[in-house]
């Protein structure tokens, strides 16, 4: 299990405040071929209900440079309508009075050679305070499958799946995003690793 530092503000749904995961997904048509573009199109995501019993609203965001592009997801909503909670089980005191809306909590995803599978990331969970890998797929149905582990390879974890928002429901949240300042705030604060 990581647990060798804090990427601080990040909350998804199952494990803390409401995961705004904005993966960029499009839909797919029988004409067309499936949209795997994560943080573009579509962006913003319900994740999965957590062991704390919320449910949070993620959106997803790119960052290139270099030719090399990182994907992000930070939460703003949760469903139940519950405010912000802080970052009380995190490893570093420091960090715990930090709230969990506007907080990058996935970062670094490269996409992999397959185009619908992002890796290469990790997932920092409110619920307990640690730091997973992840790997995301996205579905045919746009569905976002989420495999978060103590391993890179992905055995020793956990499947969740997060499901993309409609425009109505979107609208429905968009009121409680954070100035897009907060969330650059957080980003800032990631290791080197996980930016481009």
């Amino acid at each position: 299990m990581k647990n060798h530092r804090h990427i601080g503000s990040g909350f998804w749904s199952g494990f803390g405040l409401v995961a705004c995961f904005a993966l960029g997904l499009g839909s797919t048509s029988i004409a067309q071929a499936k949209e795997c573009e994560l943080g573009t199109k579509t962006k913003h995501y319900k994740t999965h209900i957590g062991k704390s019993g919320r449910q949070s609203i993620v959106e997803f965001f790119t960052k290139s440079s270099g030719g090399k592009t990182k994907i992000y997801a930070y939460g703003y909503a949760n469903v139940d309508g519950s405010g912000p909670k802080k970052d009380i089980k995190n490893p570093n005191p420091k960090l715990r009075e930090r709230v969990d809306k506007g907080a990058v909590f996935v970062y670094g995803l490269s996409k992999s050679a397959d185009e619908c599978v992002y890796e290469g990331g990790e997932v920092y969970n409110y619920d307990d305070g640690k730091t997973y890998y992840l790997k995301i797929t996205i579905e045919s149905n746009g569905n976002l499958s989420l495999r978060a582990s103590l391993d890179k390879k992905g055995w020793l974890g956990e499947s969740l799946t997060w499901t993309p928002l409609s425009q109505q429901d979107i609208a429905k949240y968009e009121g409680e995003k954070p100035d897009f300042a907060v969330v650059e705030e957080s980003y800032s604060s990631l290791p080197s690793e996980f930016k481009p």
